[in-house]
């Protein structure tokens, strides 16, 4: 059960931010609702809660290229994004990510401004995003703020975010000529299941193959999800081999066990994170 709510929709961004800064932590953004709404069921809040609904504000919806980024609207929905020409073609992690996320009905509710601001540690955008390098475009009463991802998610289901800041776009750089990507998630079930793990993966060789650029992003791998740059470091300036490849997977692994300690699960995320890891790099590189 659901206890009765207050309801206001909003009309423009900043009639958004300023209700945001009267309202305080009462406040909750309402965009597609697939999480806000299960995490109110049966929650005992201090203070009554009020859904502002930012569904209809114009133009937050929109994918749209731009001379060197695509810009995703934080209201566009995981169906838009994983079907858009655009996202995948400047962005194929995410759109990999997007088709995989939930079920239909879903894609077809969720945003991505939802997914990344609930922050939870099986976001599907959010491993596809840090390895595009996304920035993410807030708009509060005191002006407007671009910040990396990394910067934005601190631990899980909590950001940096100010409580009167509005996500309205994600950026997403556009990647050099013959950038190599890829995307791979592990879960329990083919549909609608949780990212038990995810990695998202950036590569570009020169003229000569060795790696110029790389950049791993992983989801429900260490509390505050990151580039993973040790790893990352294994592969600059190389031509990749495959023992290249398992010993940055390796270093995933390891990273992971250095931030999380030793758990009960160790014993299969371990190596569950590094043949993942690995599929990632393959995959990108073309060799499955």
């Amino acid at each position: 059960m659901i206890r009765p709510l207050k309801y206001r929709r909003m009309r423009s961004i900043e009639e958004t931010c300023s209700a945001l800064m009267v309202l305080g932590p009462s406040a909750r953004v309402l965009a597609g609702g697939t999480d806000l709404i299960v995490s109110l069921r049966g929650a005992e809040p201090k203070e009554d809660v009020i859904l502002l609904d930012i569904g209809t504000i114009p133009g937050l919806g929109e994918i749209r290229e731009e001379e060197r980024a695509l810009v995703i609207g934080s209201l566009a929905s995981f169906a838009q994004i994983a079907l858009s020409p655009l996202v995948r073609q400047l962005a194929s992690p995410l759109a990999g990510a997007a088709a995989r996320m939930g079920n239909p009905q879903v894609r077809n509710r969720a945003t991505i401004g939802g997914n990344i601001c609930n922050a939870s540690p099986c976001a599907d955008s959010v491993p596809a995003l840090i390895a595009l390098d996304a920035r993410l475009h807030f708009v509060s009463t005191e002006g407007e703020h671009l910040l990396p991802v990394e910067e934005t998610i601190d631990g899980p289901y909590s950001t940096t975010v100010p409580h009167d800041a509005l996500l309205t776009d994600i950026v997403i750089p556009k990647l050099p000529a013959g950038a190599l990507t890829s995307y791979v998630r592990l879960a329990r079930r083919q549909a609608a299941a949780k990212a038990r793990m995810a990695v998202a993966v950036v590569l570009v060789p020169d003229e000569k193959g060795n790696l110029v650029d790389v950049r791993i992003g992983c989801g429900s791998v260490t509390p505050r999800p990151h580039r993973m740059r040790k790893a990352e470091g294994r592969l600059l300036g190389s031509v990749p081999t495959d023992e290249r490849l398992a010993a940055s997977a390796t270093d995933v692994a390891a990273e992971m066990i250095q931030e999380t300690g030793i758990r009960w699960s160790t014993e299969y995320k371990e190596p569950a994170v590094k043949a993942l890891t690995r599929r990632a790099l393959r995959e990108a590189l073309g060799w499955d």
